[in-house]
């Protein structure tokens, strides 16, 4: 697919993703890799680590 149709698709998904608690949310991003990787390669998934490992330390 391309980026320029997955975008609003992935803007769709995350913001019902938010709804949920961390618990639910954190297998559904990993699910997610794939879509992850396609919008922004290596550099996004990593991103999307550190955030997951930020957020871990600072609400424990």
């Amino acid at each position: 697919m391309q980026t320029g149709k997955l975008f609003p698709l992935w803007q769709n998904i995350l913001h019902s993703l938010s709804f949920q608690s961390r618990r639910d949310f954190l297998p559904d991003i990993l699910a997610l890799n794939s879509v992850i990787y396609a919008l922004g390669d290596r550099a996004a998934v990593a991103e999307v680590l550190i955030a997951i490992q930020d957020v871990g330390r600072w609400c424990p």
